[in-house]
């Protein structure tokens, strides 16, 4: 069968010219905000990459290749904070030129694909992100290319993609190769493949490519093989307790609890802000499943003679079902919008797709969902943050970490200081200490190593892992922690003394509070018993 190339009213460099430009826009404004845990696994994990060490193997870690990455960037911009910001918006670039590749097929001038940028832009919340979000967009533009045209060649690039997205997340490897075994048979079924068997080998050898950094780390790096295996029985208790991402209930509109939300944000003008965000949020929630539950029974009738056609819109829902678990094991805003763009894409393609859908309908959800999209990513975004701050006493200052200039609520720069103080004037300066349960941020604005093999002090782990950890502190003659018991999420009720209990009672027997003074509430500086 000869499959034609489609024709695209806006030009290929012209669409990542766009791209270029909002990037770039974006990531003037990415100066704003502190994360102390989620952003310091990223950033603790690619000084320590940079320097030598490998992920997984040595520290934990997500799959290494977003570590290596930061890593080879650190050795251009340094490796402070803003760094690691730009060495993520040059992959976020990467996965957002995909994003407009994909969507110029659908949309006829460049505003238009500017403003569909935008829309996709709101939901790459955080930095330290971008490598989820990104992923998805590669494999939305990949997918497309494939129905459009099943060849070998373009088989291969859907394998060499899935391979790469492993050595990134290896969640997204098991999306990807679910996506392309979908595609492989939902093509096969239209009789779309004549030939099956080369298209599934080169497949197989664009895996097999792909594979080569994780396969050469596992083959050249002593230990890494043995580390990566033993991840697994970890995932699978994680698993057994429903607990592998940390699961949270689905923020349902009716399930946003003003008086609950009060007792958080006392400010009226943050409160009415955090009530529409989590609202919005929730409907789009229901609006992503409304959206499959059409789209995807839909796409089983399109007829073999239409399929390249209607590539990006088939594309959408077989990448938007597989990235469904993503969404829904850890239901909240950044991995929800590391999920999203298929819904978006969609969208905008469902008058290409099918020409005799209402005009003003189709233009009603657009906008429906650009709103939605506004008031639940939007609101986050470090735009509006820098030309709406909350108009609080918790307002945005400066604080610098590094040679970096990085804007933040008062509190965070507030607790960074207060931490520094209480090191300086108590602990050693090369001597080690624990920072728990989230504090990984922390680490490289003291100059200081995490002595245990854990980063983050929130899933429930085996006695077997508390012990290790326990056995870390002794053999590195740890006498310092920075240690809080606070609820991390209120919804489970998840904290230190009962995730990891067997540490929490070893740190309470061997330790003792020290001061509290200028650290968070809740939070001490201790002090191992037998230090003299």
């Amino acid at each position: 069968m000869t499959y034609l190339e489609p024709t695209h009213p806006i030009s290929a460099p012209r669409a990542v010219f766009i791209a270029f430009v909002l990037t770039t826009i974006s990531f003037l404004h990415a100066d704003r905000g502190f994360d102390p845990a989620d952003e310091g696994f990223l950033w603790y994990g690619a000084i320590h990459a940079q320097a030598g060490q490998v992920p997984i193997r040595d520290f934990l870690a997500y799959a290494p290749g977003r570590y290596y990455w930061c890593a080879a960037l650190f050795s251009l911009f340094g490796n402070g904070l803003m760094a690691l910001r730009l060495s993520a918006t040059l992959f976020q670039f990467l996965g957002f030129s995909a994003a407009l590749l994909a969507l110029r097929r659908v949309l006829k001038s460049p505003w238009a694909l500017s403003g569909a940028g935008v829309l996709v832009l709101f939901w790459m919340i955080v930095p330290y992100r971008y490598f989820d979000s990104s992923v998805q967009l590669f494999a939305v533009l990949v997918a497309t290319r494939l129905l459009e045209k099943p060849s070998k060649k373009r088989y291969f690039e859907a394998g060499l993609l899935t391979g790469l997205a492993a050595f990134f997340g290896l969640n997204h490897g098991l999306y990807l190769f679910t996506l392309f075994s979908g595609l492989i048979i939902f093509q096969y079924w239209k009789g779309c493949l004549e030939a099956l068997l080369k298209n599934g080998l080169a497949y197989l050898f664009g895996f097999f490519c792909g594979s080569l950094p994780i396969m050469g780390m596992c083959i050249f790096l002593p230990g890494f093989f043995e580390s990566y295996i033993r991840l697994v029985p970890r995932l699978a208790m994680l698993l057994a307790l429903g607990q592998a991402n940390i699961a949270l209930p689905i923020p349902w509109p009716w399930t946003v609890s003003w008086g609950h939300l009060g007792q958080v944000f006392q400010n009226q003008q943050v409160l009415i802000r955090e009530f529409a965000g989590q609202s919005a949020l929730g409907l789009c929630f229901i609006f992503l499943i409304i959206f499959y539950f059409f789209s995807v029974p839909s796409v089983f009738f399109i007829q073999k003679k239409d399929i390249s056609h209607k590539a990006l819109w088939i594309a959408s829902a077989f990448v938007g079902v597989c990235y469904l678990h993503h969404i829904f094991s850890h239901a909240e805003g950044i991995h929800f919008g590391e999920g999203f763009f298929p819904v978006i894409a969609g969208l905008l393609s469902i008058r290409v797709t099918y020409p005799y859908f209402h005009k003003k309908l189709a233009y009603f959800l657009i906008v429906l969902i650009s709103i939605l999209s506004f008031f639940s990513a939007g609101i986050r975004n470090n735009l509006f943050l820098k030309h709406f701050p909350p108009q609080t006493k918790n307002s945005l200052v400066q604080y610098v970490i590094g040679n970096d200039h990085i804007w933040m609520l008062k509190s965070a720069a507030d607790r960074i200081d207060g931490l520094k103080k209480v090191v300086a004037q108590y602990v050693p300066a090369h001597e080690p200490m624990l920072l728990a349960p989230l504090m990984t941020t922390f680490y490289p604005i003291l100059g200081k190593n995490s002595p245990v093999y854990d980063l983050f002090f929130v899933a429930p782990q085996s006695e077997e892992t508390q012990l290790e950890m326990i056995h870390d502190l002794e053999k590195k003659k740890v006498r310092w922690a920075v240690v809080g018991n606070p609820v991390v999420r209120s919804s489970l009720g998840l904290r230190l003394s009962t995730t990891q209990p067997i540490l929490w009672k070893y740190l309470m027997t061997n330790f003792e509070a020290v001061t509290d003074r200028g650290l968070q509430p809740g939070y001490f500086l201790m002090r191992k018993r037998s230090f003299t």
